[in-house]
């Protein structure tokens, strides 16, 4: 289970289970939109390397509250958006990818299974980040934590320690 954070602490915060989502959306034109093409990884065990995350909120990132279709889109209660990557250590549960359209559905099956050797496409243990760029395509990681849980099978809460990353949002 998760401890408070302190000075003398390494600088790893173990999340409590199923606490983390990492998107990972793909585009070819910078225009990352929420609704394109990506992947959606349900993080069953990480830690946030509070180094990573500390440089990141001085660079003016920090919790984001999630609207209500994102929020029921992982399952309900209140998430927060963090754009950026400070986890380390991470297992995933559950992937699903999304694509935009069907022709980039198609290409993405041919390299996933090698379906076209022609290409010199090679499947083997392609991540759907590698995979997507071998189509051309960019990639932007957002991350998103749930930072409070109460209900019968989970219940913690961890608001207290990263406090000092929500109060830049509540200013906005």
């Amino acid at each position: 289970m998760s401890k408070p954070m302190t000075e003398n602490e390494n600088k790893y915060f173990e999340m409590p289970k199923w606490s983390v989502f990492i998107v990972e959306n793909y585009d070819a034109t910078g225009e990352f939109v929420t609704d394109g093409n990506r992947a959606i990884f349900e993080i069953k065990k990480t830690f946030v390397d509070l180094d990573e995350m500390e440089q990141e909120w001085k660079d003016g990132t920090w919790f984001d509250p999630c609207d209500e279709k994102t929020n029921e889109s992982f399952g309900g209660g209140e998430w927060y958006e963090w754009v950026g990557f400070c986890l380390s250590g991470w297992e995933t549960g559950s992937v699903t990818i999304e694509f935009s359209d069907k022709e980039t559905e198609q290409k993405y099956k041919i390299i996933s299974t090698g379906g076209n050797k022609k290409l010199g496409l090679v499947p083997e243990g392609l991540d759907p980040d590698e995979i997507f760029e071998k189509m051309g395509l960019g990639i932007e990681t957002v991350l998103y934590f749930r930072l409070k849980r109460d209900d019968e099978r989970y219940d913690w809460d961890i608001t207290e320690q990263f406090s000092k990353y929500l109060e830049e949002a509540s200013d906005e």
